[in-house]
């Protein structure tokens, strides 16, 4: 008998002691996922300079891209001066017409300007999105915490800054989304 009542007050130990394990593996599981975010390093992005000295078409794709590869340097001007330098000498006929008025930009250089701003509208949204996730982020972690009580008028504060952190996340997700139909429509893709 004796012996069943040191058995079920060892059962009874180890089934209270139990469920601290799992929380202590899931703090340091967080702790160790922060870390591993603040290592990442950024994704290659591969611009249009890059896709052209590739060559090719849809039908029939060029080589393999070579990461470690220079994108080519663009033409140096005649004079020996440095490309975009504003003493440069522009070159014959540059941006003035035969009459000396300025010359209207083409529809190509027009379509490359509004590409370029919507690229980086776009770049900028989505740099926010990952902010805004990282501070949603943590503050999921901090209404996580109730080591001050349930019901407390902190936590209740923590809550409220998640909920408005997930809804500025939602709000700049819906920009990125708008931003790449945009892109879609206009084909700047």
């Amino acid at each position: 008998m004796r012996v069943l009542y040191i058995l079920s007050a060892a059962f009874v130990a180890l089934v209270v002691s139990a469920p601290a394990a799992p929380c202590q593996g899931l703090a340091a599981a967080a702790a160790k996922e922060r870390d591993r975010r603040k290592n990442l390093k950024p994704a290659k992005v591969i611009t249009e300079v890059e896709l052209r000295t590739v060559g090719g078409t849809v039908s029939q794709p060029g080589g393999a891209v070579d990461p470690t590869a220079k994108p080519a340097e663009p033409a140096k001007p005649a004079d020996g001066s440095k490309p975009g330098d504003p003493a440069a000498k522009p070159a014959e006929g540059g941006d003035k017409g035969k009459d000396g008025a300025k010359k209207e930009p083409t529809e190509e250089e027009i379509r490359a300007d509004k590409s370029k701003d919507w690229r980086e509208r776009l770049d900028k949204a989505q740099a926010e999105v990952v902010r805004l996730s990282d501070e949603v982020e943590k503050a999921r972690l901090a209404a996580a915490d109730m080591s001050g009580g349930v019901n407390t008028p902190a936590r209740a504060g923590r809550l409220n800054r998640l909920d408005e952190a997930q809804k500025l996340q939602a709000a700049a997700n819906q920009t990125v989304a708008d931003l790449q139909e945009e892109g879609r429509r206009n084909g700047f893709r």
